[in-house]
């Protein structure tokens, strides 16, 4: 995660945005207030515009990362899919990549409150490598409101696929586990979500 706020931290620190035509500039606000449990909360999606906008990936996740190295660096890594990129708060991705993995199933739950913690301090260190000195707190709280309207919010949706007998062989074929542990790992992702803030000692 280092790596991932040293390059959204140049574009804090001063760097100009790119301004190529296909980036999205409110895929963060898009995407979220398309969940019923997320459209009417305006002071959320408000902080989600309030930060100094960085270039995001906005599908950020284990499965479109893969590590590789440069002539400059033996531990880099790379990032697939960026049909969604665009302009968006720092923080954002942060929270997919350490939520997403285990809600896709790419990752164990094990360790996630631990990992959720660390991840954030590896991007607040990533920030300050390119020049970033602006208020760690903002950045948190930004971490802590996309966790927690990302998942934390999604019980009710997966309550309605854990009855629905069609819904919960779909996912078990989609993701190659019965279906309780898919039913598991997506409770562990939302509870670590909804105990974020406690855990990082911030409120939204």
């Amino acid at each position: 995660m280092r790596g991932l706020g040293g390059f959204q931290g140049r574009f804090l620190a001063g760097e100009p945005l790119p301004s190529f035509a296909w980036l999205s500039r409110d895929c963060a606000v898009a995407e979220l207030t398309r969940r019923p449990a997320v459209a009417g909360d305006a002071e959320a999606l408000a902080r989600l515009v309030r930060l100094p906008a960085t270039i995001c990936h906005f599908d950020l996740w284990s499965a479109n990362l893969f590590a590789g190295a440069t002539a400059a660096c033996d531990d880099a890594t790379y990032a697939i899919d960026w049909s969604r990129a665009g302009y968006g708060p720092p923080g954002y991705d942060l929270a997919n990549a350490v939520f997403d993995s285990v809600w896709m199933c790419e990752m164990e739950p094990a360790g996630l409150d631990a990992r959720s913690v660390e991840a954030l301090a590896a991007y607040l260190a990533g920030l300050r490598d390119a020049g970033w000195t602006g208020d760690a707190a903002e950045i948190a709280r930004t971490y802590v409101t996309v966790a927690e309207l990302k998942f934390a919010r999604m019980r009710d949706r997966l309550a309605a696929v854990a009855a629905d007998p069609e819904r919960r062989e779909a996912w078990s074929a989609l993701y190659r586990l019965p279906v309780a542990e898919v039913l598991a790992r997506r409770r562990a992702t939302l509870d670590a979500a909804a105990t974020l803030a406690s855990r990082l000692g911030v409120s939204r």
